[in-house]
């Protein structure tokens, strides 16, 4: 198990974010969907069943989860989309407001401007921010 922290003086209900923006996310621990390097460097080269379930964040999704922006290219060898849509599939189940924008091509880590497309996934993103509640 995990070492659990606390901030000094803070409440859990502090540290809950209220909203998360995700591009090309690393999200599940599981081998053959993971970018081995991130889960390596998160749980270390013996990691057992169990710290592969706890750190898979789609197995961790909770009517607690915030809304979430998720953006990943299809064409991504770095972290494989299929991250981004195993999370999607999650927060959909519990009904977490999300949105998802994918481009077909652009790889992994290209920032503000996809130079393969001419969608603004940042523009998309506030957009879809103005339609929370």
């Amino acid at each position: 198990m995990p070492k659990r922290f606390t901030i000094k003086g803070a409440k859990a209900s502090d540290l809950q974010p209220d909203i998360s923006v995700l591009c090309y996310p690393v999200i599940s621990m599981e081998d053959g969907v993971t970018h081995q390097g991130s889960k390596q460097n998160l749980i270390g080269p013996d990691a057992t069943s169990v710290d592969t379930d706890l750190f898979s964040i789609e197995k961790q999704v909770s009517k607690k989860t915030p809304p979430t922006f998720l953006m990943s290219a299809k064409d991504d060898k770095t972290v494989p989309i299929e991250n981004t849509y195993r999370y999607k599939a999650s927060l959909d189940k519990f009904k977490i407001p999300n949105e998802l924008l994918t481009y077909e091509l652009g790889g992994h880590g290209f920032g503000l401007k996809n130079k393969t497309s001419d969608v603004d996934w940042f523009a998309a993103m506030i957009k879809w921010l103005e339609t929370l509640k």
